[in-house]
């Protein structure tokens, strides 16, 4: 398949561009440089982007469809600005870029790639929210952003039925960086590795008919409310 993944960095991001690049052709995106030494690593198509700009998107969505020759799946895992901080120690700045780092990248992504995944009548688009316990032991620009890529996932997955565009979301709770493939126990209290994060796409990707699912990977977590760490 043709993947294009968003918002790529250390963690979920990176794992998921070395374990989809097996099998699969990948384009990679992030304003950051992680990004790009990894597509230089990796041998993958490339380009640096705002995800808050649309414009800079649409440009993205049309390079990445080019070098592509298509695109079947966009995954956009930009997100961030975790914090513990008390909600009254969270100045307005901090939380309208947690807020538009989480969930203006999703709109962005989602808007301009049903545009071209309308045409074709397929494709799968893929945002990241948070599990119970991440976003409630965070603040509150990335609870409202995390919140928002939910009700968008839904929105989306609606009204892109007729068009047989599917959209679907991953909660997951703390996630390891890097390579990792310990599996862990439930409710155990560190991070977990990204293994199942990856396999679940890998079955949304399979799947024709799964579409304004919110899957929770947080090894039980999201239903005990504890932060997890």
């Amino acid at each position: 398949m043709k993947i294009l993944i968003c918002g790529v960095g250390s963690g979920i991001g990176g794992y998921l561009s070395e374990h989809l690049s097996k099998d699969n052709e990948v384009f990679i995106s992030s304003k950051g440089d992680f990004a790009m030494g990894l597509a230089q690593k990796l041998k993958l198509n490339y380009m640096r982007c705002d995800l808050r700009d649309k414009k800079s998107v649409k440009e993205l969505i049309s390079n990445a469809v080019s070098s592509m020759n298509g695109l079947d799946v966009a995954i956009n895992v930009a997100g961030n600005y975790f914090s513990s901080k008390k909600p009254w120690d969270y100045n307005i700045n901090e939380f309208n870029d947690a807020l538009l780092n989480n969930a203006l990248t999703f709109y962005n992504i989602a808007l301009e790639a049903s545009n071209y995944m309308i045409k074709n009548k397929n494709g799968l688009i893929i945002g990241f929210s948070a599990a119970d316990n991440v976003y409630l032991n965070s603040n509150p620009g990335y609870a409202a952003g995390k919140g928002a890529v939910s009700y968008m996932i839904k929105y989306f997955a609606k009204s892109l039925l007729p068009y047989n565009v599917r959209v679907n979301g991953i909660a997951p709770g703390f996630i390891e960086k890097g390579e990792k493939s310990l599996e862990k126990p439930l409710l155990y209290h560190g991070r977990y590795p990204a293994n199942d994060i990856a396999r679940t796409i890998e079955v949304l990707m399979s799947s024709k008919m799964i579409t304004g699912q919110i899957i929770n990977i947080s090894g039980g977590h999201d239903i005990n409310i504890d932060a997890g760490l």
